[in-house]
């Protein structure tokens, strides 16, 4: 007994004693450099279940929405490009109003409009160098939809 005992010792200070270390791949980039500083191309607005009769939203889009043209900054903002077809003409070229900060695989993004302060949280479902899918959720009365945004890196 007294042999087995000191035998779950041992085993037991040598599991508490052993550290998994992290694998990490040379080539392998962070969420972080993988947005940042690239230009990203809105492709698609899925939904689930479907609003109105439409699970692409992006069809429903005018021309001066399709062409704008997303950036994230190192310094915390983000830039919206308004493309050519600008929707009016008023707007700058360059809106960058909205600050944006990662959390664990989550984008949140804060817009201060006067008084009022939006903020959105979005899930990375997938990001690579070419791909940025962004899922949100948004109550509107008693039905809950779920957005996807697809986005490509060109």
């Amino acid at each position: 007994m007294k042999r087995v005992l000191q035998l779950c010792i041992i085993f037991s200070s040598l599991f508490v004693a052993c550290k998994k270390e992290k694998v990490v791949f040379p080539n392998e980039k962070t969420i972080e450099e993988l947005l940042i500083e690239k230009k990203w191309y809105l492709k698609a607005i899925m939904v689930t279940p479907s609003f109105m009769g439409m699970n692409n939203l992006y069809d429903s889009l005018i021309p001066c929405q399709k062409d704008d043209v997303i950036i994230y900054r190192r310094n915390g903002k983000k830039e919206v490009d308004n493309g050519i077809l600008k929707c009016y003409s008023s707007n700058p070229q360059i809106d960058s109003a909205t600050l944006w900060k990662l959390q664990d695989s989550k984008l949140i993004t804060v817009l201060n409009i006067g008084s009022r302060i939006l903020r959105d949280t979005f899930n990375i479902e997938l990001i690579d160098s070419k791909q940025l899918n962004l899922k949100i959720s948004l109550k509107y009365g008693k039905d809950t939809y779920n957005y996807l945004y697809k986005y490509e890196n060109m």
